[in-house]
């Protein structure tokens, strides 16, 4: 896929997203569900077998004592292949906190590690609440979304059995709108001095109680970097309103002042093997540093190269044949890369790749490819990491 194909298809994804943080949240949920049931259709004997799979595997799991990270990490195919490894670094927290209404935050575990820590959570009680109304809502309305000839269900897929009552509720033969109240985390988590950390990571689903339970990754600026730190998550309430005006979908968002924060404090571990390489010709330099601890394998490849390489990283309409991402191979076989991620550096020519990958054992040899933008990968460029 080009560079001009990623950025159409990102277009896509976030069109109408704008401001709308309930609007983000579900089409995040609209997404897990259609990952989870992509062809719906009776039920075979196979899958039957696979359902009851499951659900030995649940019970295994909660008779093992695994946490939240445990648990997930069986529940879906598509999950994040590090699950089981920071089910088993991570420690339990138990910290809980109950508002007014009835909604229930615990954080389950919680993991702090460099320079990313991992949070395991459960939301229960009334966090999201519908009303129904006939005919169309009273005074005017500042629409975020005005739709013609489109259903909600065309718009996105509410989850589960209220989801489905809605859709059904604003079929578009009348006027109807529904009214909605939800509780719901910040997606990122917090310092204690309000310090916002962005989320890199996560996935989340209801439970088989109604509970919401899921897990967040983030990364904490290099700056505030601590030993041990005082973190919390934050939960905030909004509103929704649907309006199926006959064949026309207008939808808004509003949140809601107030928050609840869920506080708990966590040591970092610094217990890291540290492997570096490097690679040169005569076009370029790479240099290559990863810190491998007990979830996975984290660094950054800086190449120093023609300057026309780094303008091709910003401009999506560049034919420069470049390096443009890299694979890997340990001891010989493909390895995961489970995130990457590339940008300009500070001094001309420079570009920055950052990597993360998974199932990297102590011992293992770890070699770095560079794929160009045009002519793929350059095996003869590669570059084999040793630890320090």
């Amino acid at each position: 896929m080009s560079k001009k194909d990623v950025q159409s298809s990102m277009n896509r994804a976030l069109s109408g997203l704008k401001e709308n943080p309930f609007l983000a949240q579900r089409v995040i949920a609209e997404a897990a569900e259609k990952e989870g049931k992509i062809v719906k259709k009776k039920l075979s004997v196979s899958l039957i077998l696979v359902i009851v799979l499951l659900a030995v595997l649940c019970m295994t799991a909660l008779a093992a004592g695994l946490g939240l990270f445990g648990r997930l990490s069986g529940l879906f195919e598509w999950a994040d292949t590090r699950l089981p490894q920071i089910d088993e670094a991570a420690e339990a927290v138990g910290a809980s906190v109950t508002t007014e209404e009835g909604i229930t935050v615990t954080v389950d575990q919680a993991y702090y590690e460099n320079n990313r820590v991992f949070v395991s959570y459960r939301l229960s009680g009334p966090y999201h609440t519908a009303e129904y109304h006939e005919g169309a809502p009273e005074g005017e309305q500042q629409w975020e979304e005005e739709l013609p000839d489109t259903l909600m269900k065309d718009y996105y897929s509410p989850m589960g059995e209220e989801g489905r009552k809605m859709a059904d509720f604003l079929d578009g033969k009348s006027q109807r709108w529904i009214s909605e109240r939800d509780y719901f985390l910040h997606d990122g988590i917090f310092l204690d001095s309000g310090e916002y950390l962005d989320i890199i990571g996560g996935d989340f689903t209801v439970d088989e109680d109604g509970s919401q339970i899921g897990w967040k990754e983030c990364e904490i600026p290099e700056d505030l970097v601590q030993d041990t730190l005082n973190f919390k998550l934050v939960l905030i309430s909004g509103t929704t309103l649907s309006f199926q005006d006959g064949t026309t979908f207008r939808t808004r968002g509003e949140r809601l002042p107030g928050e609840t924060d869920i506080p708990f404090t966590l040591t970092r571990n610094t217990d890291f093997i540290r492997y570096s390489g490097s690679f040169s010709n005569d076009v370029y330099r790479a240099e290559a540093s990863f810190e491998l601890g007990k979830i996975d394998l984290k660094g950054q490849i800086h190449v120093f190269g023609p300057a026309a390489w780094q303008q091709a990283l910003v401009d999506w309409e560049s034919t420069q044949d470049s390096i443009w991402s890299w694979t890997a191979a340990v001891n010989g076989e493909p390895a995961e890369i489970i995130d990457e991620a590339n940008w300009p550096g500070e001094t001309e020519g420079e570009c920055v790749f950052e990597l993360v990958l998974t199932g990297i054992r102590p011992g293992d040899v770890l070699t770095l490819i560079p794929s160009y933008s045009a002519s793929d990968e350059h095996p003869d460029e590669a570059m084999t990491l040793t630890a320090e």
